[in-house]
């Protein structure tokens, strides 16, 4: 699987890591974050536990960096 940024900026055979939880894009590195899901109020036991989420930065929250 290619990165679709990476594709669309003519360079076709850059390998993704993953794809984004948002849309579906394939993402490289370069074109990635890791986002995590937000935890309970302190003092709360959550049900599940935090989890990674893969995000391109079209869908990225603001003030998230792309993984190095």
């Amino acid at each position: 699987m290619h990165c679709l940024d990476c594709t669309l900026q003519s360079r076709p055979q850059t390998p993704a890591v993953g794809v984004c939880h948002s849309c579906g894009a394939a993402a490289c590195p370069e074109h990635a974050t890791v986002v995590q899901t937000a935890s309970g109020p302190i003092g709360m036991v959550l049900s599940t536990p935090k989890r990674r989420l893969l995000s391109c930065l079209n869908c990225a929250p603001k003030g998230h960096l792309a993984v190095a």
